[in-house]
C-alpha cells in the first residue's frame, strides 16, 4: 500500500483540518478542499511557493494531475499564482488564497 506523503513540517499524526466553507462549498470536491487547506498552511507565514512535484507526493497524485487541480482551482477563484525568477536564475510560483 502506498504511503501518503504528509507534507513538510507536517507532524504525523495531526490532522488536517478543513475550513468549514471549503468543505461545505458545492463547487469544490474534496480533494480540491484538502489542496487548499495545505496551500493555506503553506503559506501562514508568507507566500506558499511549492511545485505541482510537492503537491503531487502530498496527495499522492501525479504531477499532471496535482497541476490539473492547482488551474482548477484557479478557474474557481480560490486562489492566484504569480511566477517569476530569483536572482540566481530559478522560476518559482507563488500561490495565494483569494477567498
Amino acid at each position: 500500500m502506498k504511503q501518503r506523503f504528509s507534507g513538510r513540517n507536517h507532524q504525523r499524526g495531526t490532522a488536517l483540518n478543513i475550513s468549514e466553507y471549503w468543505w461545505e462549498a458545492e463547487d469544490l470536491t474534496i480533494s480540491e478542499a484538502v489542496l487548499l487547506t495545505e496551500i493555506e498552511r503553506l503559506g501562514k507565514y508568507g507566500d506558499c511557493v511549492e511545485s505541482n512535484a510537492y503537491f503531487a507526493e502530498f496527495m499522492g497524485l501525479s504531477k499532471s494531475r496535482a497541476s490539473e487541480f492547482i488551474g482548477r482551482l484557479k478557474e474557481k477563484g480560490y486562489i492566484k499564482t504569480q511566477y517569476g525568477t530569483d536572482t540566481n536564475g530559478i522560476n518559482y510560483r507563488i500561490i495565494r488564497l483569494t477567498r
